[in-house]
């Protein structure tokens, strides 16, 4: 499991309100299958991620959740940013480390 993909997916969905497998099969080029193993991932590493069927349905997660609740230590929040060096999409890689420093300047 590629680490920088279950990082981008919960980037997005922590982005947008609800967003659907195929939107993220095509934005990580991987097919829908394997969204839901990440989300799967995601959720049992703790993340109160939401699946929800149908035509309006989607891909979403618990709306009081943010990444300070995944009780990151300083050196897990340098490793992260470091992490995202690997991340291809430059839009997204920018995004995710600028969230983590923000976290990392705020850590409590």
């Amino acid at each position: 499991m590629k680490m920088d993909i279950a990082l981008g997916i919960l980037l997005t969905t922590l982005n947008k309100e609800i967003v659907t497998a195929q939107e993220l099969s095509s934005k990580f080029v991987i097919s829908t299958r394997t969204v839901y193993r990440y989300v799967n991932f995601l959720d049992l590493s703790g993340v109160p991620i939401i699946t929800k069927p149908g035509k309006n349905g989607g891909i979403s997660i618990v709306q009081k959740f943010n990444l300070k609740n995944l009780y990151f230590t300083n050196i897990e929040l340098l490793q992260l940013i470091t992490l995202c060096s690997a991340i291809t999409d430059k839009s997204l890689q920018t995004n995710l480390q600028t969230k983590l420093l923000y976290l990392l300047h705020n850590h409590i």
